[in-house]
Parts: structure tokens; C-alpha cells; sequence
């Protein structure tokens, strides 16, 4: 379209005249024929004149960008996992102008902000709020007041459709290092796998401050991914990644039906075939999940078969995607040796990350320990140590990020509404308890050791969504 529109008006072909003269009589020379040499001049003209036409529309299509992105901070005091205390700054763009709707990165919005706010090209920050937290994807949903939105704004167009093409020109946006509303180029360098995650490789610059952007297809001005991370540049040179948005799509057209777009519990790890990227073969079966598929070891995982139409998987980001949203039970394609089999399973939507819990006492923040594969490494199904904040009481005593809480005061307590009662009567009555925590380490034989840790504990309360509460009392 950029090249029809520059044919219009360029003056290159002005050119095209002085071109022909030129080659006509260079092909005397050297023998070429004339209807050649047209065909020539007009192949290079062309070329050209598009490849003048693609720069101009880039322009355009990074200025339009500054309509619908947006800058994001938050600020996050009694972090739960895979949130880390601290401030932290990135970008966001708008998708809904009637609600309010803006997408980032999980890592830019947090789980639990104490404050979270964001601002559009030359306007104030305003408050915002976080309505959706992914499982796997490192994407949030957040909602401030239609009023609040520009009016020169509008909402971004997304390429919902197809994943880009390997070569595809594109243009990451955002603020990195706090240059607000900058653009930077590349092309699609792959897309990949790891994980359980989809990504679009692409060598445009995504920084600190482009996270929760836009990755911009610089043909048609659609977004095809959210700028997420990037190698450092002490390992690599032009090695960033993004979300597809094919499976964010996916996300906010069911979130905006009002269904839940989480993903469901997969009882069950995959391996890829030997020396690939791609299969999903059944390699381990978990015992402890809320659901049962009736897969044997060495199956492998094609499709998904949901209301007559079939989605062909090949790596676990496929799956995810594929089973995203769907209740009560799907079918799978399975290659059961060597013959094609379909095998029913039942389905269980995962929790919100926005309904976890943490406890806070003494600068510690723990949490209730819910991986997949807890059974094998966390059988006891203790209670983790996610932060403890430096210079913290619990810091002083010797607790660390990552121990597991064994016991306390020679007893075992493995929920979090028990551990919180316990240790709020210890507070009130100014005791002392002791810890009883495992680590990994170097032990005889071992790999795990344990440590006994006394601690008076202090400020004990809920962590819960955007509420500290001092109080024991679980409340929705």
C-alpha cells in the first residue's frame, strides 16, 4: 500500500526517462536488447521507489504508536512470587478506549502493587487497576477511566490472525532506559519455543522500559507481540523476545466475553522428540493434581479436538494455547504406538495468580507452595520462603528467599491460615518461636540441610491483591 501511495506522487519517477536513455545506450554496448533492459530499469526503479515507500509509512506507523502506548510504573512493598519488591517503569498499550483497557507485561504491572499507574503521550499519570493476571504468559489486563483517555488517543489495531513471518520488519515500542515513547527496527528473526511459552525472536532492541510494549508490523501497522525480554548484551547483540498475539488475542477476546481465558491444570510433562524443538511425548505423570488424563508414557500429543474443529500442537505453548479457557473436558490426538487414538480428558481451570495469598511477618513474605510437580520436589507440601527484605528482621535471624518452612516450635504447619494464627498469638504475646527450615545445600549425602531459626515475630498480616492485612482473616 506504501509503495502505490509513493507511486502517486514520488518524484523518483522523473527518473525514469533519464534511466531508460542511459541503459539503451549502455545495452548497445554491450548487445542487450532494449525490452530487457526496460524490464530491468523498471524491476530497480520500483525497488526503489518501495523500498522508500516502506520507510515513510514506518514513520507514520511509529507515530500512530504514540496514540495507543502508554507509559506504566508500579510499585510493589510485600512481593509474592514472581514478583520482587521494588519500583519499576515500562509500557502498555491501549486496546479498549470504552473500557479503559490497556495490556503489559506481568513484570511491569506486578501481582500485588501498591501503587500502579499510567500515563499517555503528554498527559499526567493516572491510577490504574489490574484486572487480569495470566498463569504462563507474562501478560496483565489493566483498567483505568474511559475518562481519563485522550482524545486524541485511539485504540491499537492487532494482528490477531497469524503468527509474523521469519523477515518481517517490525518496530518495538516504549521508553527504554526512560526515553519516553521511542521506536526502535529489526526484523523477525524466528519464532521459538521454551518452556511452555511461545516467542517471537526479533533483533529490534527491546530494553529496560520497552517491556509490556508494542512489536509493530511495519507493513501494516498491526501489533504481532508484546515486548517482553531481551539476552543481555554482555551474552548477545540483537537476541530480544516477544508474546505473540495470536495467544494474547486469545486472552482478551475471552475476558471480554465475560469467560475465564485461564489455563487449565496439565497433569502431565512432556519432552520434545530426540535432537528437536518440537513434540509433546509423555514423560512424567503427576499423581497430586486436581485432574487425571488417562495418557500413558510415550504417548504423543498432536491436536485438539473442541466443537468439530481441531488445533494441531507440537510444543507445550500450542497446548496451552489450544486448551485456554476451555471447562469440563476436550478431546486429544494422541500417536499411541504408532497408531492415531482420541483420548478424552477432563478439564480444571488453574487459579488467578490474583487470588494468591502471601503472609507477611518480620520483612518475610511466604507463600503456599503450588507447582505442577510438587510432589517430587516439595512433598511435604510446606509452606516457601519467597523474599525477605534486607535489613529485615527475618533477614537478621537468617532466613532466606527460597527455604521451605518445616515446622515451627516443634510442630508441623503446612497452611497458611494456621501459620498466621499461630504466629499473630506469638506477636500479641511478645514470644519468641523457632523456625525449623530446609534449604538446598551441601549436607552429608544430601543435597537438602536444615536450619533452626528463632525469631519474635512482628507486623504479621495477609498480603492479598492492592490490601495489607493485619488481621489473620481470609476474606475474598
Amino acid at each position: 500500500m506504501g509503495c502505490l501511495m509513493t507511486l502517486k506522487v514520488n518524484y523518483k519517477f522523473f527518473l525514469l526517462y533519464d534511466l531508460l536513455n542511459y541503459l539503451d545506450k549502455l545495452g548497445m554496448f554491450m548487445r542487450i536488447s532494449f525490452q530487457r533492459l526496460y524490464k530491468l530499469s523498471i524491476y530497480l526503479l520500483m525497488s526503489y521507489i518501495c523500498v522508500d515507500g516502506v520507510a515513510l509509512a514506518s514513520e507514520q506507523i511509529f507515530q500512530d504508536a504514540r496514540s495507543y502506548t502508554v507509559k506504566v510504573k508500579s510499585s510493589v512493598e510485600y512481593p509474592i512470587y514472581p514478583d520482587v519488591r521494588g519500583t519499576r517503569t515500562g509500557a502498555g498499550f491501549l486496546i479498549d478506549q470504552d473500557q479503559g483497557l490497556i495490556i503489559t507485561n506481568r513484570h511491569v504491572s506486578g501481582i500485588f502493587p501498591r501503587k500502579l499507574q499510567v500515563m499517555f503521550d503528554d498527559q499526567e499519570y493516572v491510577d490504574s487497576s489490574i484486572l487480569y493476571i495470566d498463569q504462563v504468559l507474562d501478560i496483565a489486563i489493566l483498567k483505568i477511566p474511559p475518562s481519563y483517555i485522550p482524545k486524541t488517543s485511539r485504540k491499537a489495531k492487532l494482528n490477531c490472525k497469524k503468527y509474523p513471518d521469519v523477515g518481517d520488519e517490525v518496530g518495538a515500542f516504549g521508553h527504554p532506559f526512560s526515553l519516553s515513547f521511542s521506536g526502535t527496527r529489526g526484523i523477525v528473526s524466528s519464532i521459538r519455543n521454551d518452556s511452555g511459552h511461545s516467542w517471537i525472536q526479533t533483533d529490534a532492541a527491546i530494553n529496560s522500559g520497552n517491556s509490556g510494549g508494542p512489536l509493530i508490523d511495519l507493513r501494516s501497522g498491526k501489533i504481532v507481540g508484546v515486548n517482553t525480554a531481551s539476552y543481555s548484551k554482555s551474552v548477545s547483540e540483537g537476541v530480544s523476545f516477544a508474546i505473540p498475539m495470536v495467544h494474547v488475542c486469545r486472552i482478551i477476546r475471552k475476558y471480554k466475553f465475560g469467560e475465564d481465558p485461564s489455563v487449565p491444570y496439565i497433569p502431565v510433562s512432556f519432552s520434545a522428540r530426540p535432537n528437536h524443538d518440537a513434540g509433546l511425548i509423555v514423560s512424567y505423570i503427576f499423581n497430586d493434581q486436581p485432574v487425571s488424563w488417562p495418557l500413558q508414557y510415550g504417548d504423543e500429543v498432536i491436536g485438539v479436538f473442541e466443537d468439530g474443529f481441531q488445533e494441531i500442537v507440537s510444543n507445550e505453548g500450542a497446548l496451552l494455547h489450544a486448551l485456554r479457557g476451555l471447562k469440563n473436558q476436550t478431546t486429544l490426538k494422541v500417536i499411541r504406538d504408532g497408531f492415531e487414538v482420541y483420548v478424552e480428558i477432563p478439564l480444571k481451570l488453574r487459579n488467578s495468580p490474583l487470588k494468591k495469598r502471601g503472609l507477611h511477618f518480620s520483612g518475610v513474605v511466604a507463600t503456599e507452595f503450588d507447582y505442577r510437580d510438587n510432589e517430587l520436589i516439595n512433598p511435604g507440601n510446606y509452606l516457601r520462603i519467597n523474599h525477605v527484605r534486607s535489613g529485615s528482621d527475618g533477614r537478621l535471624a537468617g532466613l532466606r528467599q527460597w527455604d521451605y518452612i518445616v515446622g515451627i516450635d516443634n510442630s508441623s504447619i503446612n497452611d497458611i491460615d494456621s501459620l498466621c494464627t499461630y504466629l499473630k498469638n506469638a506477636e500479641l504475646e511478645k514470644t519468641n518461636i523457632r523456625l525449623l527450615v530446609s534449604r538446598y545445600g551441601n549436607g552429608y549425602d544430601s543435597s537438602t540441610i536444615f536450619k533452626l531459626i528463632d525469631l519474635e515475630p512482628r507486623k504479621v498480616g495477609f498480603i492479598k491483591r492492592q490490601n495489607f492485612n493485619l488481621d489473620c482473616i481470609h476474606t475474598e
